[in-house]
């Protein structure tokens, strides 16, 4: 997809910013069907996965930092893609059993995330990027979730400590 197809809802403060609802709702006039938003904070993040999520098989949550829970993600049936950089506050990732059709998932620069036991969730995966892009704060317990995922046909550990993990696919 190019840039013309992508509906941009990035903040453009350098950390993030903050987007309130009203520049979120501007999702509703567009037929788009990949997002890329910054500044999100738990409220807001609710707010556009619960209204608006379903409409896209692409989200980039770009410098969200201060969401914490992600489990509104599990009613996304739709989504094919999701992209995280840069999260302080979540240190779990979310239920993807209902995600049927997310293919790509991609989650860097979480500070507190240690356990990646819910990509086992994870029905139709196939391309995993996760691990650190500028923030090397990341570290991952173990690996061993992702060998339950039997749809997984790459992924990309960018953790500067890695753990080993043998995939019986």
């Amino acid at each position: 997809m190019s840039d013309q197809d992508v509906l941009n809802l990035v903040q453009p403060e350098i950390g993030g910013g903050r987007i309130p609802k009203e520049k979120i709702d501007e999702i509703a006039s567009s037929s788009l069907r990949r997002l890329k938003v910054s500044g999100l904070r738990q409220d807001t993040f609710d707010y556009l996965v619960d209204t608006y999520g379903d409409r896209f098989k692409e989200i980039d949550f770009l410098k969200c930092p201060h969401v914490e829970d992600l489990s509104s993600l599990s009613q996304l049936e739709s989504i094919e893609s999701i992209t995280f950089y840069w999260n302080q506050s979540a240190s779990t990732l979310w239920d993807m059993s209902a995600n049927r059709r997310l293919k790509k998932l991609s989650f860097l620069d979480f500070e507190k995330l240690r356990k990646i036991d819910d990509l086992a969730t994870a029905s139709a995966v196939e391309d995993i990027h996760f691990g650190t892009a500028v923030w090397p704060k990341m570290v991952v317990e173990s690996l061993r979730p992702l060998s339950a995922v039997s749809t997984l046909k790459k992924y990309i550990s960018t953790l500067r400590k890695s753990p080993i993990v043998v995939l019986n696919h």
